[in-house]
């Protein structure tokens, strides 16, 4: 017979973390009916050894069951249940730095041409770490990197550095040259898949892209999370934006989707010429939505160098989000806890920060913290035929933000 000695759950919903629970307080039926998972810690007879049971392969049989775990144990008696290893919390989480505050280098680098051609044709960056020596193919498998609050695409050959795709091009477009690091190496390896036109398809319906974009990530299994950059931009399993039909099949929810906010707010980062998206004669920054929403522009925005999956191999996610205090000083912000995750500001771009501890408090300094009030967003798009970067009255309000915490519990 078993004997319960622990009680860890994950509550139903998304984005939920483990619970330990007191056995006594949840009768089976209630713990079936608020946990998707629930895993209980046993001994085996009266000198077995201790081992974990998931209640899952229960749940049919006993749903309506009126009495506690305890209780059930006694009532299967010695039938033979699936065991597994000890359940043990283990929580470990993502950590975001500045590449340059734990002594990266980055410099002008062509993927296929290394320094071999001029700077103008020198696209891309390389990141190197001399002292300490870094293993490269250790850092891909592990780390994402961010430049000017946008995540880029990385690769390596293991010996010359990290090559970050594009990153030099929106070096010189913006005129800034921040580099971050999200290293996952406590959370589980990453894959690295770029989005391709292969990929993409109308909905089943054969509705057009403004109505959502199906994503299919072939080899993508149903006990790996799937973090989405669409146009520099983190997207987190689980959230509203991406729908997993699947364990390969995702949807991007178009009409959900803050296409106007970010791609008003990344072109001013980001070099997207090669998108192609009209302009009228007399504003750049203005264009038809009519073009914007269309079959050919959307499938360049989500094909682009920056818009890519990140798929993590781990047997627990979670992604949670801490708001730090504003500050009313531009770029700076206070929290009490140590800055672990990447600082999320306006409509979701990644700034670079910068910490100051504070004798056991902290200041967080980015460069730019400002919101970008559009103009647009204080009318019905049903009613407007093109949109512009034109900003508010209150064009400088200092951005909220949030610290996001990717995790894992065992």
């Amino acid at each position: 017979m078993y004997y319960t000695t622990e009680l860890n759950a994950i509550p139903r919903g998304h984005n939920q973390r483990w619970l330990k629970l007191n056995p006594l307080d949840y009768k089976v039926k209630d713990l079936y009916a608020k946990f998707r998972t629930i895993v209980a810690t046993v001994t085996v007879g009266v000198d077995g050894g201790t081992v974990s049971i998931d209640l899952d392969q229960l749940r049919s049989q006993y749903s309506d069951y009126d009495r506690r775990v305890q209780d059930l144990f006694i009532e299967i008696g010695d039938r033979s249940l699936q065991t597994s290893a000890v359940l043990k919390l283990n929580h470990q989480i993502a950590r975001y730095t500045d590449a340059f505050r734990v002594g990266y280098n980055l410099a002008p680098w062509d993927i296929s041409y290394g320094n071999s051609v001029s700077r103008e044709q020198q696209n891309d960056l390389l990141l190197t770490r001399v002292d300490p020596a870094i293993d490269y193919a250790h850092f891909l498998k592990y780390c994402m990197v961010s430049v000017n609050g946008f995540f880029h695409l990385i690769g390596t050959d293991g010996k010359t550095g990290v090559m970050i795709k594009d990153g030099m091009r929106s070096n010189k477009f913006c005129g800034q040259n921040h580099c971050g690091i999200l290293s996952f190496s406590k959370v589980g390896p990453l894959q690295y898949l770029p989005i391709s036109k292969s990929m993409i398809s109308n909905r089943p319906n054969g509705q057009p892209f403004k109505s959502g974009i199906s994503i299919n990530l072939a080899g993508v299994t149903s006990d790996q999370y799937v973090f989405f950059v669409i146009g520099g931009y983190l997207i987190t399993p689980e959230s509203q934006y991406v729908q997993r039909n699947s364990d390969s099949q995702f949807t991007l929810d178009i009409p959900n989707y803050p296409l106007l906010d970010r791609l008003y707010e990344s072109s001013e980062f980001l070099d997207m010429a090669d998108l192609n998206l009209r302009a009228t004669i007399g504003n750049k920054k203005q264009h038809s939505l009519q073009d914007i929403y269309s079959d050919d522009f959307l499938e360049k925005y989500v094909t682009m160098s920056q818009s890519f999956a990140v798929v993590v191999t781990t047997p627990h996610l979670y992604c949670e989000f801490k708001k730090p205090t504003k500050i009313q000083v531009p770029g700076c912000f206070y929290t009490p806890f140590p800055p672990v995750g990447p600082l999320i500001l306006g409509y979701g771009r990644a700034p670079e920060y910068w910490v100051t501890d504070e004798h056991g408090d902290y200041t967080v300094s980015v460069e730019d913290s400002f919101n970008r009030d559009w103009l647009f967003n204080t009318s019905n798009l049903a009613d407007l035929i093109s949109v512009s970067d034109t900003r508010k009255r209150d064009a400088y309000r200092l951005s909220d933000a949030y610290f996001l915490e990717i995790g894992r519990d065992y």
